[in-house]
């Protein structure tokens, strides 16, 4: 049975079993993505003072007409492709002939944000995290393509990396808003690889914002530098004013 066909059925037997997941955004000419989260019209608008485009990786792997996004991140330590990656591999150059990242707002997606704490137990001498709370905010996709033939880093814990959400300030001058988490060393992290010819699939939170300007994203790594494509986005005016 076509690959295709089977995705429909199973989307199908979701929805009359009265699962809440559901296909989403359906564009025509354009790929499929079935979102697995809550539905993006009962998701709300992220509100923070720490905002940070942290871009939880849902999906690595071949480029695809339909395209299935789970109800939670990509692991945060996994690794893609272990046996092919390794210090003789060879690596696809961080420019915008090999790299094209591209946000497409006409996706309506949500991500699933998991708030918790560490308990101390004096009895086992271990911390143990507890989940607080769960909070779904509105999202839209951040496609990332390798378009070379070797391997790529695309960043670690389960998010993109490396990448700066920019936007436009009122005289009209690209500036840098937010950067990417930062983190201590140590943390027995592994790389996430995306091979050639794959596409990483991102989710970027919408902003509950009182400023509407035209963004981009920006990639930069060491001497190459890449942009994705200009979007009309709404952030907080505030993120403009800081140094």
């Amino acid at each position: 049975m076509p690959l295709r066909l089977v995705l429909l059925l199973f989307v199908y037997l979701l929805i009359i079993g009265g699962c809440r997941f559901q296909p989403v955004n359906t564009v025509e000419g354009k790929l499929v993505l079935i979102d697995s989260s809550l539905p993006a019209d009962k998701a709300k608008l992220y509100n923070g003072d720490d905002y940070s485009t942290a871009f939880p990786v849902y999906y690595m792997g071949p480029v695809a007409d339909t395209i299935v996004l789970p109800s939670s991140p990509l692991r945060s330590h996994r690794k893609s492709g272990d046996e092919e990656f390794g210090e003789h591999a060879p690596w696809t150059p961080a420019d915008s002939t090999h790299l094209q990242i591209v946000v497409d707002t006409a996706y309506r997606l949500s991500n699933a944000s998991r708030y918790s704490h560490a308990y101390w137990s004096a009895k086992t001498g271990t911390y143990t995290e507890v989940l607080d709370s769960v909070v779904y905010y509105k999202a839209i996709p951040v496609f990332l393509y390798n378009k070379g033939n070797g391997v790529f880093n695309i960043g670690i814990f389960g998010e993109l990396s490396r990448i700066i959400l920019q936007a436009k300030n009122e005289k009209g001058d690209w500036q840098d808003i937010v950067g990417p988490r930062r983190y201590r060393c140590g943390t027995g992290a592994s790389d996430q690889v995306l091979k050639g010819g794959e596409v990483a699939v991102a989710k970027l939170f919408l902003i509950d914002g009182d400023y509407h300007t035209s963004c981009r994203l920006k990639f930069k790594s060491r001497k190459d530098t890449v942009y994705s494509n200009v979007f009309s986005f709404t952030i907080e005016k505030r993120l403009l004013e800081k140094d």
